[in-house]
This record gives C-alpha cells, sequence and structure tokens, in this order.
C-alpha cells in the first residue's frame, strides 16, 4: 500500500504524460490537436502573407534608396543653379563665355532628368518635398516599415508557438486527469464495495437489537452518497472524454482510454513567485508584444528624429505619444500579469497544504488500520471493528487521490498562467 500511495503522491508532482490509450500515444494525440487547429492554421497563412509583403518591400529597397540618393543630387543641383542655366547659342561660337561650358551643359542636362524623373513620380518642378514628405517616400519604406513587418511576422510568430504550446499542454493536462479520475473511479468502486460489506453487517446487528434504525440509516446515506460520487466520477470522466476527442479532432466512435503507470520523476516542488513571475514576463505573448511595441517606437523616433529635426513638428509628437501609449500598455500588461500569477499561485499553495494535510491524514488511518489488524488477529476486537478501520483507510485515500487531483488542476493552471495568461485551454477547477 506504502508503494501506492508513492506512486499517487509521484502522480501530483509529475510532468504530464505518464498514460497510454488505445491506438493513440500522447505525442499523435499532440500532433493531431495541433494539425487539427483552425486557428494555427489562419496564423500559418497570416504568416505567409506577412512573410510575401516583406519580400515585396525589400526588392524595392534598391528602387527607392536610387530614388532617394537621386533626389539628393536634384537638391544639390537646384542649389547650385543648374535650373538657371541657359541654353547654348547656335549663333554664338561654342568657346564663346556668353554660351555655357560643357560640364555646365551636362549639369543642366542632368538636372533636367531629374526634373522629369520626379514631376512624374510627385509632380513638382523643382526638389520642394518637405521633411515629412522625404521621410514618407524614402526613409520609412527603407528603415522603419520592413522592422515593422518584421516584428508583426515575429508576433505572429510567437502566437502560432503560443497556440502550438497550448494545445499540446491541454492534451497533456487532459491525458493526466482522464488517468487520476480512472484511479478515483477504481478507488471509489473498493470503498463502495467496503460499504455494502459494512452495511450488511450493520443491518444484521440491527436485528439483534445492537444498533438503533437511525444508526442503521446512517449507513445507508453513507453508501448512497459513496454511489453518487461514482456517477459524479463517470460523468466527469466522460467530460474529459468529449473533450479529448474536441481537442485531437477524433471520431466519437473511436476507440480509445487511459491507462496509468508507474511514474519516477517529479517537479521538485514549487519554484518561488518571483521566479515565476521573470519567467512568465520573459515568456507571455502579451508581455513580449507589449515590450516590442515599445521597442519598435523607439527606433522609429531614432530614424524619424534624423529626417524630420523640428522637436514640435506633429509627426514627432504623434509619435512621442505613440511610445507614451506603449510604455503605458507595457506597465499595465505587467500588472495584469502579477495579478493573474499572484492570484493562480496562492491558489496552488492552498491546494499544496491541502494536499500535504491529507496525506498525513492517509498516514495516520494506515496506521489506525495496522493496529486494528493487530488487535483483529488475537481476538481484541470484532470484524466490524476492523471493517470500520479499512473504511477509514480507504476514505482517507479517496480523500488523498482527491486531494491529488485537486493540486494537479491548481498547478496546471498556474504553468499556464505562467506561459499564456489566465483562462486559456485545458483543465478548470
Amino acid at each position: 500500500m506504502k508503494k501506492l500511495i508513492a506512486i499517487v503522491i509521484c502522480l501530483a508532482l509529475t510532468p504530464f504524460g505518464a498514460f497510454a490509450a488505445e491506438g493513440e500515444t500522447l505525442e499523435t494525440l499532440k500532433v493531431k490537436a495541433v494539425a487539427s487547429s483552425v486557428d494555427l492554421l489562419a496564423m500559418e497563412q497570416g504568416m505567409e502573407t506577412l512573410m510575401e509583403n516583406l519580400e515585396a518591400v525589400q526588392d524595392k529597397e534598391e528602387d527607392i534608396v536610387a530614388a532617394y540618393e537621386a533626389y539628393q543630387t536634384y537638391e544639390r543641383l537646384h542649389r547650385a543653379g543648374a535650373g538657371l542655366i541657359p541654353d547654348p547659342n547656335p549663333l554664338l561660337d561654342p568657346l564663346d563665355p556668353l554660351n555655357p561650358t560643357p560640364e555646365q551643359i551636362a549639369m543642366k542636362q542632368a538636372y533636367l532628368k531629374l526634373q522629369a524623373m520626379f514631376f512624374n513620380l510627385f509632380g513638382i518642378q523643382t526638389p520642394s518635398l518637405n521633411d515629412e514628405e522625404i521621410y514618407d517616400n524614402f526613409i520609412y519604406p527603407v528603415d522603419v516599415l520592413p522592422n515593422k513587418l518584421m516584428d508583426q511576422y515575429a508576433s505572429l510568430r510567437i502566437d502560432k508557438d503560443r497556440v502550438t504550446s497550448m494545445l499540446e499542454g491541454g492534451v497533456e493536462a487532459l491525458w493526466w486527469n482522464m488517468g487520476s479520475l480512472d484511479t478515483q473511479k477504481r478507488l471509489i468502486e473498493e470503498y463502495v464495495s467496503l460499504l455494502q460489506v459494512q452495511l450488511g453487517a450493520e443491518a444484521a446487528r440491527f436485528q439483534v437489537g445492537k444498533i438503533s434504525e437511525l444508526q442503521l440509516e446512517a449507513k445507508r446515506l453513507d453508501l448512497d452518497i459513496a454511489m453518487r460520487d461514482q456517477v459524479r466520477l463517470d460523468r466527469e470522466s466522460e467530460n474529459l472524454d468529449y473533450r479529448m476527442r474536441s481537442l485531437a479532432g477524433l471520431e466519437f466512435n473511436e476507440p480509445f482510454s487511459v491507462k496509468l503507470l508507474p511514474v519516477t520523476e517529479t517537479n521538485g516542488g514549487l519554484k518561488t513567485y518571483e521566479a515565476f513571475l521573470t519567467e512568465s514576463l520573459r515568456t507571455r505573448a502579451d508581455a513580449i508584444r507589449a515590450l516590442r511595441q515599445v521597442f519598435t517606437i523607439r527606433q522609429e523616433i531614432g530614424v524619424m528624429e534624423d529626417i524630420i529635426e523640428d522637436d514640435d513638428h506633429p509627426r514627432r509628437k504623434a509619435i512621442r505619444m505613440d511610445l507614451l501609449r506603449a510604455e503605458e500598455a507595457y506597465e499595465a500588461t505587467v500588472r495584469s500579469v502579477d495579478a493573474q500569477l499572484y492570484a493562480a499561485y496562492d491558489a496552488t499553495l492552498t491546494k499544496q497544504e491541502a494536499l500535504l494535510n491529507a496525506r498525513s491524514s492517509y498516514d495516520i488511518s494506515v496506521l489506525d488500520l495496522n493496529r486494528v489488524k493487530a488487535l483483529h488477529s488475537v481476538g481484541y476486537v470484532a470484524d466490524v471493528d476492523l471493517i470500520g478501520a479499512e473504511m477509514g483507510q480507504k476514505q482517507s485515500l479517496l480523500a488523498l487521490e482527491s486531494s491529488i487531483y485537486q493540486y494537479n488542476l491548481a498547478y496546471q493552471t498556474l504553468i499556464r498562467t505562467v506561459r499564456y495568461g489566465s483562462g486559456t485551454g485545458g483543465m478548470t477547477q
């Protein structure tokens, strides 16, 4: 029995995946859950679209850079007065001082070519683009837009990884809990059998007047409650089976079962709250996305300041407000992560304490049963007392298994909160 309890306790502290199923393994169920996700398919398509857009932007990069260099040349020629150079006078000698030199003629021709080019592009006769127009047409598409598209791609990839992990974690959680409930069902079946034996013995004692009708009715009530628990566990198992089939895309007429196997590994206990908080801020998609948004805007501000030098320009003011809002959003995300994690961590500690208490109660019930067995073997206690001690031990074992189950639900919720946030898939308490 101690070996059984050691296994059961290990289950409470074990990474999921300690069960086997007919025709399926934990890994194949994970694969099916990921493959059947419509959300993941949409994300993959969104990533493909973003990559296509990024490649299109990058394909235009050389042309935009060349156009900006040409515009800067256009500005230099305009400042040098290339547009004011007169055309050569055919009536005069080419070397006449009144005629432009060959260098001036080349400058004028280059100027006119650029003038026609930028008139076609922007409808301007002179290099008259303001700082904002220069930024939008030449700087933003090369130095800012690709980074934003890459950031969107990275954000979507984070979401894809998050959903994949959530699906796999949901399968693991359901897999473990199906096995745990199966153990509870087996234990309560044994407990009901003991209750039925005890009820028969108590009925015999009632017939000879050793107990009252009220005491007999109390035993019947105990049996009724235990049988109701059997029905509850059956329904909960059916619900888990349904959820597993739905999550993994299994047919509802497809054979499927979970079998408990020995477990030796443990998670080593709970980490500190601060360790969980640090991990959460580094791994949760909402925290990563909020922080990346701050970095992206800061990067754009650095690029914009080199082109739009006026600190009071509306674009400069607008992007500073964007940065302020992004920083506030990140701080709000940190507060939200902290609040969600604290609630999940506190709930897990509460369930852990209940588990330790249940373990202590079970240990006492085992000692008590051993004592009664010893007394029964030498005739100091009756059979009914032995049955009562066995029932007490079985009841404590059921309470222990239930505490293990509740602890694991809380622990699973904690881990999901660390990685994805509260209210995300898997099991609920």
